[in-house]
């Protein structure tokens, strides 16, 4: 059932309790809500229909997510540092965070552009940036993904001393702040 828009900021500033099993009406509740809203809206809290929960929607079915690690492989690629080389190597890249801000939604016939640059290198830790636009020139997305570099038994790897190559190409990447 879609719910009405909270704009209350007291209500909505108010920290949500862990979303239960019972919760599942809350929750068809909010997607209805955001199927209402799609127009203007690509995610939801469920905050936003007066429901203190931990409940969040996003319509794409979570296409954005898997867009972002095709764009990371293909980033790979074009480096010479495939997925292919790396676990041959032993190297594995798992991710550890996802951050995304949607602006605007798309469907799945339309065309999306994805710019990746990278924010940060430690070496061990690899923070990427995905910045989404529509065939329009629409920001659509705001994205981030942080991963670390594992050996094959799960122990961190410093790229920038078993594998400097790849170090040094990923450092000349960063995006610097200065534009």
């Amino acid at each position: 059932m879609e719910r009405p828009i909270m704009k209350d900021p007291i209500f909505l500033a108010q920290k949500s309790e862990p979303a239960t099993a019972d919760d599942l009406e809350i929750a068809q509740d909010l997607l209805d809500t955001l199927i209402a809203h799609r127009d203007g809206c690509v995610g939801m809290a469920a905050n936003m229909i007066g429901t203190s929960r931990r409940i969040i929607v996003f319509d794409n079915e979570g296409e954005y997510v898997r867009w972002m690690e095709e764009a990371r492989v293909d980033l790979l690629t074009k480096i010479g540092w495939d997925y292919d080389r790396l676990e041959a190597l032993g190297v594995f890249s798992p991710v550890t965070a996802v951050e995304c801000r949607f602006k605007h939604s798309c469907t799945f016939a339309d065309a999306v552009d994805i710019a990746i640059t990278v924010e940060t290198f430690s070496g061990v830790r690899l923070r990427l940036k995905y910045t989404m636009t529509g065939a329009d020139g629409k920001l659509l997305c705001e994205a981030a993904s942080e991963h670390v570099f594992l050996d094959s038994a799960g122990k961190p790897i410093r790229m920038n001393r078993q594998y400097p190559e790849f170090y040094s190409i990923l450092t000349g990447m960063i995006e610097k702040e200065d534009k």
